[in-house]
């Protein structure tokens, strides 16, 4: 059953991890009965992925908060003249009624496998208990779990639907609508932490009311005519009353202002998605979905904000998957929605964020794992391939559409049908990752190759300094990740694969995983590193010197501003990476004014062995690291556990025995043999 997952995600962009909710439809086929869905199927299953549950909690909708100050300058903003809005609503493909179009399509047999299994199960019912957990208790899977339950039926079926046009699916789609259209809530938990959307007294927009309001629209528009008069006005009801007459009260400044149109995160990309999909389906008069798109126009590049100036992209690469997705969606939508008189790739910024995916990974499937990103993700395809046939001109055929993790949604499935009409922006070139190394220069972040092959091979890593921004932040200054013929082997061990109720709150750094002791960096005198986006927000740290050749690339960090310590003179990281000798090596020099003492660290997934007082490698059974140790000064070293958010790695401590009179240094030289 892996291998027929491995082989259909590849086939039609489905994003296999370790926790995917598209597996409930290959889990159980066989064993599934009638009974309920969500009783059928493993815990793990049933969660929602936490790559898409974001930090939302964080700046929950707060009603009145802001007296709408907000509201009073984005009267303002602009109405572009020069971008029009086509008359017709539907987006990426015709209505279902359109046989010429959907009979000469074959809809994968996983999909329609799908459809027939929810088509003889009932929904999930709703569950306030489950939705209030999160306020009682922090807990953000049970809610959420519910909710996926609910809302992970309908594409199948209208797919299915678009596919046999004969009605069989008919009476569950028009079911589903209505019961999702009504259900209490859109809003993910984290996201309502005062009950404002479930007791129905403000809505607003969040990551999953965006992604109902994308599915239920394009139901809406491809089944056209087949739905009953009744189904579609409750849906197009609840549309009005909890999307766009919302948004636009804000916009107006007659309604709470929403904290996300202004966020430089994968909020703005993912929301303003679900809204313009949304209006472009539903909304008839082309000048009232004008008013959304000069909004969109105006505010979704927020998102570009995420980025670094030098194309860093500081949510990590799992965000990047879903936001620079999403933006890439909103792109399409907005291009198809203008008759092509507005493009959001049409940038400088745009491209620059775009390339993030081509150039930073150390290889193809591999790159380092920095703040929230799972340790195991890459890039996904679907995404660089939407990059390489809007910049790069590689006209790839029948690419997937960027996807989302945790199922089919209409609208990232429909553009694919279609790859032909992505549009194409001229004059950007990349070596992607056919180069020695890339350098963010604003972000003091070095990706390092042994060669220009990109075959995966021999040792590699990356060393960053900051690029810290946004909720997804560690506390990680310093820190980095290498690798041996494309296995991560040393240093960041990624993300936590769940949330709850303290990853975005003032309790989030009391997590190893976060704070900068499960992270490969120095203890200064028994300090961890201070919050890593107020060090670089001060500029409190930099880059001393770097030098870039063909065999050796080197830089040296200047870290003595991320320690909180009054005796710290100067705390300087070195790193070698050696092409000729496949070797890096990286070396701590701290100076105190007074006796202070002083730890290091090693960090790993992997296994690591001993070979002596001062030395050991880290495996994963396969390819090996080796790592020797040195000081000036006397010091022990021995390995730990730890385990958070179930992420499980090895810490090993480097302890000078003595307080540190004056500089002392801690090196490590690395090997693959």
């Amino acid at each position: 059953m892996k291998s027929n997952l491995a082989v259909m995600a590849a086939a039609f962009g489905i994003f296999v991890s370790p926790y995917p909710i598209q597996a409930i439809i290959l889990s159980a086929f066989s064993s599934m009965s009638t009974e309920n869905f969500t009783s059928q199927l493993p815990l793990d299953i049933t969660q929602v992925p936490s790559s898409l549950d974001d930090d939302a909690q964080d700046f929950a909708f707060q009603a009145g908060s802001a007296k709408n100050l907000e509201s009073l300058f984005i009267q303002s903003t602009p109405v572009y003249e020069t971008i029009f809005v086509k008359e017709s609503t539907g987006l990426f493909v015709p209505a279902c009624s359109d046989r010429s179009f959907w009979d000469a399509y074959s809809i994968p047999s996983f999909y329609v496998d799908a459809a027939y299994y929810f088509n003889a199960n009932p929904m999930a019912d709703w569950s306030d208990g489950a939705f209030l957990r999160f306020v009682t208790t922090g807990d953000r899977q049970s809610g959420q779990s519910m909710m996926w339950a609910r809302q992970v039926r309908l594409p199948y079926l209208v797919i299915a639907e678009c596919k046999f046009y004969n009605g069989t699916f008919l009476p569950t789609i028009e079911s589903d609508l209505v019961s999702v259209a009504t259900q209490r809530s859109w809003a993910y938990p984290s996201a309502d932490p005062n009950l404002l959307y479930f007791n129905g007294t403000q809505y607003f927009m969040d990551l999953s009311s965006a992604g109902i309001a994308e599915n239920l629209g394009l139901a809406l528009y491809l089944m056209n005519s087949q739905l009953s008069t009744e189904t579609t006005d409750v849906v197009k009801q609840a549309l009005y009353t909890r999307v766009f007459n919302p948004l636009k009260n804000s916009f107006n400044g007659t309604a709470p202002w929403q904290w996300w149109v202004t966020a430089q995160s994968n909020h703005v990309a993912v929301v303003w998605t679900g809204v313009l999909v949304a209006a472009f389906c539903v909304i008839e008069n082309a000048e009232d979905r004008k008013f959304f798109v000069d909004k969109a126009i105006y505010f979704s590049p927020n998102y570009l904000g995420s980025f670094v100036n030098d194309g860093f992209a500081s949510e990590g690469v799992g965000y990047y998957n879903y936001g620079f997705g999403n933006y890439a969606l909103l792109r399409q939508t907005l291009y198809e929605g203008t008759n092509g008189t507005y493009d959001a790739f049409a940038s400088p910024k745009a491209y620059e964020s775009a390339l993030f995916s081509k150039e930073f990974g150390i290889s193809n499937n591999n790159a380092a794992n920095f703040g929230d990103c799972h340790f195991d993700v890459f890039f996904e395809t679907g995404i660089v391939r939407i990059i390489d046939r809007s910049f790069i001109d590689m006209q790839v055929s029948g690419f997937p559409i960027p996807k989302r993790s945790d199922g089919l949604y209409l609208a990232y499935y429909l553009p694919s049908l279609v790859p032909e009409n992505t549009p194409f922006v001229p004059g950007v070139t990349t070596p992607g990752m056919n180069s020695l190394r890339r350098y963010y220069n604003k972000s003091g972040v070095l990706t390092v190759r042994p060669n220009t092959l990109n075959d995966g091979q021999g040792l590699g890593g990356t060393f960053k300094l900051g690029g810290n921004k946004g909720g997804h932040s560690h506390n990680d200054i310093g820190s980095y990740v290498i690798s041996v013929n494309s296995t991560k082997l040393a240093g960041d061990v990624g993300g936590p694969l769940y949330y709850d109720g303290n990853t975005f709150n003032s309790k989030r750094y009391d997590s190893p995983l976060m704070n900068s002791y499960g992270h490969p960096v120095p203890v200064v005198n028994g300090h961890l590193q201070s919050e890593a986006k107020t060090v670089l927000s001060k500029k409190s740290v930099k880059v001393n010197a770097k030098n870039f050749t063909s065999s050796v690339d080197s830089i040296s960090f200047d870290l003595t501003g991320a320690y909180n310590e009054p005796n710290l003179l100067s705390l300087t990281r070195d790193f070698i990476y050696s092409r000729s000798e496949s070797k890096i090596h990286i070396t701590d020099t701290v100076n105190y004014s007074a006796p202070c003492m002083f730890e290091d660290a090693l960090i790993s997934k992997q296994h690591w062995t001993f070979t002596g007082n001062s030395s050991g490698y880290f495996s994963d059974g396969s390819e090996k690291l080796y790592v020797e140790v040195s000081s000036d000064a006397p010091f022990v070293m021995n390995k730990t556990f730890l385990s958070s958010y179930k992420v499980n790695f090895t810490r090993v401590g480097i302890y000078l025995l003595e307080p540190v009179i004056g500089e002392a240094t801690v090196s490590f030289s690395f090997s693959s043999g």
